[in-house]
């Protein structure tokens, strides 16, 4: 081959290098935005066009009222205020209410359920049957459900059996049992089924309570793993529980396991997180899972972490990406093409709590954008190409 020859085959090589760069880039764009104040411990949830993150936990300690609304319609943010202070809440939204219900407050645990109907715009108020927080919230079959948690007060307190329901189209609560009492549950739902997974039980537990809306059952499965502080979302067919703590105090006592429940095949599989950790935030969107945050280290040395996990549930492939700040104990919603990632705990040495107000926010391009892209590829590929013959 001439020196002519090979010189262009280089830069070919190089281009194409380049533009494969660029081409990744085009998974996804990361921004931020600002909360109106810095806080940990939020419950999110999503309706129509608007994000909400609820209550949370101040940097002096106290809890916090203020919601902090998105609307996407008219790219605006504004606040309103639950009625009652408290952080370690649960958020679900279900048909035209957007619901948080239960947590912490300066004087206990909360029974409050703070309710915003988006149809009237209006605020209103009803209670759990039971006060607590830790619990986990999702919706299946028009039902929200919250279940499990801590409730009582001091060295009385008791971890929670109850799952106290909400049946969108009646509009009433009814409550149902959990196998096992246990806070700090990671919830999630797929398909036809609840699933409320993990959780402390004087022990890390295993235990994966699961409701099935089709046949008004609840049936028990196992993790790998006991773990609490887990963090669960679903993509595709697959319901995903992730990380947590394991309470080994001279070991790495932050799980990187990742136990999968595909409901199409009902079976379970395992992964492994990139690094061990808990109190991420997780959300999905199209076929991508994101568990974002969290602490990780020994119980003598934990630190903050940056770090996204991102599973492709079209691939089964993992990748990873970072937020604009190191935290824990931040909170995730989805609205239209983008995920939002709120708040946090920037660090905690035992005295002093640092919270964040940062929100990074990942959106995914339009399909369209992708197509093009690689049209466009594909064509100066092939004409840089040509030109070597």
């Amino acid at each position: 081959m001439s020196i002519e020859r090979h010189i262009p085959a280089t830069v070919v090589i190089l281009i194409l290098g380049t533009l494969t760069s660029v081409a990744s880039a085009t998974a996804g764009t990361w921004s931020t935005a600002t909360l109106s104040e810095a806080r940990s411990n939020m419950a999110a949830a999503s309706l129509n066009e608007m994000i909400f993150f609820g209550g949370g936990q101040l940097q002096d300690g106290s809890p916090s009222s203020t919601v902090d609304i998105y609307d996407a319609s008219i790219g605006q943010w504004t606040t309103a205020q639950l009625s009652q202070p408290r952080w370690c809440l649960a958020a679900v939204a279900i048909g035209d209410k957007v619901i948080f219900a239960g947590g912490i407050t300066e004087s206990g645990f909360s029974n409050v359920v703070d309710v915003y109907d988006t149809s009237s715009d209006q605020w209103s108020t009803t209670t759990l049957s039971q006060a607590r927080w830790g619990l986990g919230g999702t919706v299946v079959g028009g039902k929200a459900f919250f279940a499990g948690g801590r409730y009582g007060s001091g060295s009385a307190s008791e971890n929670s059996t109850v799952v106290d329901i909400f049946d969108s189209v009646t509009e009433l609560w009814s409550t149902a049992t959990l196998s096992e009492g246990r806070v700090t549950i990671a919830a999630t739902s797929i398909g036809s089924k609840a699933m409320f997974g993990g959780g402390y039980n004087l022990g890390f537990s295993d235990r994966v309570d699961i409701y099935d809306s089709d046949t008004d059952l609840w049936t028990t499965s196992s993790l790998s793993v006991g773990r609490d502080t887990l963090s669960a979302t679903s993509v595709g067919t697959k319901a995903i529980f992730a990380g947590g703590f394991t309470g080994n105090y001279f070991d790495d006592t932050r799980s990187s396991v990742v136990d999968i429940y595909d409901s199409s095949i009902d079976q379970w599989t395992t992964d492994s997180l990139s690094i061990g950790r808990e109190k991420m935030a997780a959300a999905s969107i199209g076929d991508l899972a994101f568990f974002a945050g969290g602490t990780t280290g020994k119980s003598d040395h934990i630190t903050m972490t940056s770090v996204v996990d991102i599973y492709d549930a079209d691939t089964e492939t993992w990748s990873t990406a970072n937020l604009s700040i190191a935290r824990d104990s931040l909170s995730a919603t989805v609205l239209g093409d983008s995920v939002f990632f709120a708040g946090g705990r920037v660090s905690n040495d035992g005295t002093n709590v640092v919270c964040t107000d940062v929100v990074d926010i990942y959106t995914v391009p339009e399909p369209g954008t992708i197509v093009l892209f690689g049209a466009a590829l594909a064509g100066m590929a092939g004409v840089i190409r040509r030109r070597l013959k």
